[in-house]
């Protein structure tokens, strides 16, 4: 059986054709312990969006339904809409742990008045299938509602450029699937609830909004303003090589709180962590910066909420990240779930990558997210690559790779891996082997760069298997 790190190859069958459970380490891990708390996973109330790029093409979710296979409840949905009913999903990955609140997807026909109502639910409704995009038609909204008492709280407004009600499979750009939109949820305080939905754009922050809610309404207020003031003065301090702290634009991730919250008293402050991106657009030669922003909510007397910086780490959150161990158990736990037949496989051959080679992809979806994928090159049984790419909650989590012959590009060496480890979309491990066994550092050249890069080509990657993949109503 073959392993990470083993040199034992088995002669009796292709190697890119073993079982997955022969993807192992041979480094004992229970992956549903530490694991999972490590991992991007929702916590203190964190509801982490599916921030899987999926590279389909807008009219093949929209269009295209001869490709892509129909939503069975779409006709339902369009006919519910044109006969006057306003209609409505639930945005799932934005609902709270506890399932109480959650973010509503609405549309209506344009000429009717906003509904104060509960609208007509579609669960899981492919939204691009139907007619609620066209906006010459209809109205669409999000709302944040209670869900237990099917109950509007607050409409989600802004006056940024661009703003737009998003839907779960909503495409934020260019054909990208991305839906744009994450949120945190804090816990319960005496009936009322604090949250952080953010609305990413394509670059930078859309609007990041302050939801402060009393069980029967929400105030939902932008803090966009009072982050990027906080880390626009920051990133002065830098050299910026020839730009200026308002060429750069400001893009976050709602990490989190800094431990789960045990204070649940009305005015007790919620204090969370905000990472950010600061990137100027287009622009390859300028520097950019992360960090993370540590954010305390507050109430006063009166019930108004608001958000104060109260502090800024340079560099991306390294606290918690997982071990290499733990990443290879993770590996292997997503292996023995594909082998169990958890996932829908699909497979798809490439046009050939030169003479006498050959190409393929087999990945493994469920719903609107690619969990596993593989890809293969092969020129003959001494030549080959095969890279294995990971997700999980929608994000690219692991990356390993396996070069045989003159794929190592290494001389006289006939075997090669390399692993890549990702924490929020962002590189923090890098192994690699074959003349050397050498773990990069995160501090050096390139390190960045590279984890850029790799999931510029898992984008790529992942299209053909998710276009010819009817999403599962």
């Amino acid at each position: 059986m073959w392993c990470e790190g083993s040199d034992e190859i088995p002669e009796t069958q292709p190697w890119y054709f073993l079982v997955p459970s022969g993807l192992v380490s041979d480094r004992p891990h229970d992956p549903r312990n530490r694991l999972h708390n490590l991992l991007p996973r929702p916590s203190c109330g964190v509801i982490y969006h599916l921030r899987l790029v999926q590279l389909l093409l807008i009219s093949a979710v929209s269009g295209a339904s001869g490709l892509l296979g129909q939503d069975p409840a779409a006709s339902e949905f369009n006919k519910d809409l044109a006969e006057g009913y306003e209609v409505a999903t639930v945005l799932d990955s934005l609902t709270s742990a506890d399932g109480k609140m959650a973010v509503l997807y609405t549309a209506r026909k344009n000429t009717l008045k906003a509904a104060s109502g509960w609208p007509v639910l579609y669960p899981g409704i492919v939204i691009g299938q139907t007619d609620a995009p066209d906006e010459a038609l209809y109205v669409t909204e999000n709302w944040v509602v209670s869900l237990p008492e099917k109950r509007r709280l607050g409409q989600v407004r802004s006056d940024q450029p661009g703003f737009m009600a998003i839907y779960p499979d909503f495409q934020l750009h260019e054909g990208l699937i991305d839906n744009g939109i994450s949120a945190l949820w804090g816990p319960e305080q005496e009936g009322w609830r604090f949250g952080l939905i953010n609305y990413d754009n394509r670059w930078g922050c859309c609007d990041l909004f302050l939801v402060n809610s009393d069980g029967t309404e929400a105030s939902i207020l932008s803090i966009r303003a009072e982050m990027e003031k906080a880390v626009r003065e920051h990133i002065a301090q830098k050299e910026l090589g020839g730009s200026k702290p308002t060429d750069f634009v400001v893009g976050y991730n709602l990490l989190g709180c800094d431990e789960e919250a045990s204070e649940t008293m009305v005015d007790d402050p919620l204090d969370v962590r905000i990472g950010f991106v600061a990137e100027v657009p287009k622009n390859e030669e300028a520097p950019w910066f992360e960090g993370t922003l540590a954010v305390r909510l507050v109430r006063d007397a009166q019930g108004k909420a608001t958000a104060r910086v109260t502090g800024l780490d340079d560099g991306a959150p390294a606290a918690g990240s997982p071990t290499a161990e733990e990443f290879a158990a993770f590996r292997q736990e997503w292996n023995d779930r594909a082998e169990k037949g958890a996932w829908k496989v699909v497979r798809q051959d490439l046009p050939s990558p030169g003479k006498g080679r050959k190409a393929f992809l087999q990945g493994w979806v469920d719903g609107y997210a690619l969990q596993r994928l593989i890809h293969v090159e092969t020129l003959d049984d001494n030549n080959e690559i095969l890279t294995l790419y990971f997700w999980r909650e929608g994000q690219l989590t692991s990356v390993f790779e396996f070069r045989k012959g003159e794929y190592t590009q290494i001389s006289e060496v006939a075997e090669a891996t390399e692993t890549y480890n990702f924490v929020d979309e962002k590189l923090v491990g890098w192994l690699r082997t074959g003349d050397t066994d050498t773990v990069a550092d995160p501090g050096e050249e390139g390190f960045a760069d590279q984890g850029r890069e790799v999931l510029r080509i898992s984008v790529e990657r992942a299209a053909p298997i998710l276009l010819i993949s009817p999403p599962i109503p």
